[in-house]
């Protein structure tokens, strides 16, 4: 009973993931709720049903133990270190929480009934966001754009450099738009590739996330997406048998795509040189990168004060909500914050909870990978590895983004899928 109470809730984690763009718009515009927060709470709350099944016998693989092991050691970081108070609150907020949550629900749950539907319907909602994305940049750049987002990343000098958000502008920040994105289109394509499926049809998927990953103007989404097709090369029955269409093909599809940027004075110059190149301010070493070069000078004086046990997540955004005074003196409104995912986690955490992290990294990592060796599904693998990767230059450590969580729970439905394969094969 506890297999079937856990698939269900399962299944409404994949209906929500999948469906997170409406789920969000829902909750923002009509609600003014967090879609995070509402998810971490409804997902509490489901869990409590476990204490009514009997005969409870459940999982969390090693990857799951170890990140169990920093949520705690976060949790009592923020209590001892920071002003945070423990309650429900807190609970609900807290996105380490949720991510377990997240992995005992995935572990636990069987997925096989669902998932070739929701595969169908999440290449759909693929294809939705690049044509609004499209839109945005050609059309009406506030077309389904949430004003907050349109605040926050739409006040550059040139119309050139805006990030588009596409169909994920409600989630509340700009990271959201890549792992809802990308990861999905990972695994589909690898789906596509594994199925055989005809070369002009995997080009065109290709052609589709390179348009949209471009369009965002995000340069972590775009290296999020090169990573992400790498996969290709661990197919070689498909490269090698059908390498030479796939490159004369992909050129035709390339000069196609000139062609008609020609025809209708699409910007791609302007959008190369102002935003990914950012010339405009001298070049990428003193555009947006510098603040990544700074990061590094901000971490070599700061994290030896604390190198053990970290400094704690005194840090904040906005006005007031910051309450490590040091960190701010040395931003100095210069960056918002330490801008390299892994040295904030040593400087907010110490070597302590960032050793525990890069373990669960590895862990799930490794898990993945073998995982993919059994059901060959290889874009699970480097969907991953984008967020693996992405850390380089962002902040961000909880894996409660929708792309992730899709990611996750279709690298159990394709092991059960291969298990009932292999379970039909030898009866």
């Amino acid at each position: 009973m506890e297999k079937s109470y856990l698939s269900l809730v399962g299944q409404y984690l994949l209906i929500v993931s999948t469906f997170s763009p409406v789920v969000s718009f829902l909750l923002r515009d009509y609600f003014d709720m967090s879609y995070i927060y509402t998810i971490n709470i409804l997902l509490l709350l489901s869990l409590f049903g476990l204490f009514f099944v009997r005969g409870r016998k459940y999982k969390l693989p090693t990857y799951g133990i170890v990140f169990l092991s920093f949520c705690i050691y976060t949790i009592l970081s923020d209590l001892y270190l920071t002003p945070k108070e423990f309650g429900f609150k807190y609970v609900y907020s807290n996105e380490f929480i949720g991510t377990i949550f997240v992995f005992f629900i995935i572990e636990n749950g069987i997925y096989k009934n669902h998932g070739k539907l929701y595969l169908k319907i999440n290449e759909i909602i693929l294809i939705i966001a690049l044509i609004v994305i499209v839109i945005q940049q050609f059309v009406n750049s506030n077309f389904l754009v949430n004003q907050d987002y349109r605040s926050a990343y739409y006040a550059y000098e040139s119309s050139f450099e805006a990030r588009l958000p596409s169909i994920f502008s409600t989630f509340g920040g700009s990271i959201y738009v890549g792992f809802a994105f990308v990861p999905v289109f990972a695994i589909i394509l690898a789906e596509k590739i594994k199925s055989d499926t005809k070369t002009q049809i995997v080009i065109f998927f290709l052609a589709m996330g390179a348009v949209f990953t471009f369009l965002t103007k995000y340069r972590w989404i775009m290296l999020n997406f090169i990573i992400a097709c790498l996969m290709i090369f661990k197919y070689k029955n498909y490269y090698i048998k059908k390498g030479l269409f796939f490159v004369f093909t992909f050129v035709i599809v390339v000069l196609i795509g000139l062609f008609f940027i020609q025809k209708y004075n699409i910007p791609i110059a302007e959008i190369v040189n102002e935003r990914i190149l950012e010339k405009n301010r001298g070049g990428m070493v003193h555009g947006s990168a510098s603040t990544r070069l700074y990061a590094i000078k901000i971490f070599e004086k700061l994290f030896p004060d604390n190198p053990i046990l970290g400094r704690g997540m005194l840090h904040g955004f906005g006005p007031g909500a910051s309450n490590d005074m040091k960190l701010l003196k040395e931003i100095g409104g210069r960056t918002s914050q330490i801008h390299v995912g892994y040295l904030s986690l040593f400087y907010y955490y110490g070597i302590v909870g960032g050793l525990i992290y890069i373990t669960f990294l590895v862990s799930l990592s490794r898990k993945l990978y073998e995982d993919c060796k059994i059901h060959l599904n290889w874009g699970v693998f480097w969907g991953f590895m984008g967020f693996v990767i992405a850390n380089f230059t962002l902040v961000t450590f909880h894996l409660l983004y929708p792309g992730i969580v899709i990611l996750l729970i279709f690298n159990r439905y394709f092991l059960e899928m291969k298990d009932e394969e292999h379970s039909t094969k030898y009866t």
